[in-house]
This record gives C-alpha cells, structure tokens and sequence, in this order.
C-alpha cells in the first residue's frame, strides 16, 4: 500500500472516530441533529465543526462529614488483693500421764467358751470383748492368750 493509500485510510478511521465522539456527544446533549451532520460528514469525508451546546450543570453529590460518637466512658475494673486466711494457732497438747493398768492375760483351755472364761474371771464379757479386738469370741482354740481387763472394785 502506498503512502497516501495509508495516509487516506488514517484519515478515514479518524473522521469514523470523531464521529462517533460527535454521535456519543450529541446522545449526551439532547442534540439530534448531530448525529445526521455527523453522518454527512463521514459520506462527505469533510469534516465539519459542530458548534458546542453548553453544558447544563449536572447535580454533585457532596460528602457531608458527620461528627464521630462520643465514646462512652467505660468503669475500669482494677484487681484488688483478695484477703487471705490466717491460720490460728493450735495448741500445744499436754501429754497426760496414765497409770500403769497391771494387765493380766488368760490361756484358752480345751472346752473353754468366751462366755465361760468372761464368768470364772469375774469380768463383763462385752469388756472382755473390747480387750481382745483381733480375736472372735465364736473362734477361740486352746492356747490363745486373752488379755483380761481390770475388774472394778466396788
């Protein structure tokens, strides 16, 4: 293609461009005639200078700033020291001093009942009982040691 062959083509595109700027120009006015000049302009390929329409003010959104909320004032929970309990001294104990009890002992004979033995040594048998708290009165053999305990005195 020769040079005014491209030249000639440029020239072409443009005044399609403008005229499309042109129509998209006159959408946006109102103007209806703009298009057809624009349209006989291009058939022509003389271009041809539309004169400008004014524009009508359009309406802005402005951004109207808001004042920001006030903080609430918060209570500030501070840790206070939680009382600790204080231990009361115990007292020192006194050790009491007890009588030797003599402690007298009795061997379990062949035939011996516990019952038996609780009435010959004079001595309840619930206390005979209480003295001997490994033994079981129903299981006592010949040679067991009981321990008897101390008869009161009247």
């Amino acid at each position: 293609m020769s040079s005014r062959g491209c030249l000639n083509s440029l020239i072409a595109f443009l005044l399609v461009v403008l005229a499309c700027f042109v129509v998209g120009l006159g959408v946006q006015l109102g103007v209806a005639g703009a298009a057809r000049q624009a349209e006989a302009s291009i058939a022509t390929a003389t271009p041809t200078v539309l004169p400008s329409a004014t524009p009508e003010p359009t309406a802005t959104h402005t951004i109207t700033p808001t004042a920001e909320p006030t903080p609430t004032p918060t209570a500030t929970i501070v840790p206070t020291r939680t009382p600790r309990a204080t231990t009361t001294p115990r007292p020192t104990r006194t050790p009491t001093i007890t009588p030797e009890i003599e402690t007298t002992t009795y061997e379990v004979q062949p035939g011996d009942t516990f019952s038996e033995i609780a009435r010959d040594l004079e001595v309840d048998p619930d206390a005979l009982t209480a003295a001997n708290p490994d033994v079981d009165p129903t299981l006592i053999r010949p040679g067991d040691i009981l321990i008897v305990p101390p008869t009161e005195e009247p």
